[in-house]
């Protein structure tokens, strides 16, 4: 499954549009991904470093997993 070697390589996303891409991901699929709350802390950790894009996708990701 294409999802799950994505969060298998999470560590190697540097990008902030890659970033928001994957966080995207996570808070769509949070049904199917075992440790989505592990992975969006992971992004979250960061929280104030990172830029609005990534901000804004973490917030609706955290939404969504939650929903």
């Amino acid at each position: 499954m294409l999802i799950k070697d994505l969060c298998a390589n999470i560590k190697k996303i540097d990008e902030p549009d890659a970033k928001a891409a994957m966080i995207w991901i996570l808070g769509e699929y949070a049904d199917i991904i075992e440790n989505v709350e592990k992975l969006i802390a992971y992004f979250t950790e960061s929280f104030n470093d990172e830029s609005v894009k990534v901000q804004l996708a973490a917030l609706t990701a955290c939404v969504k997993m939650y929903l």
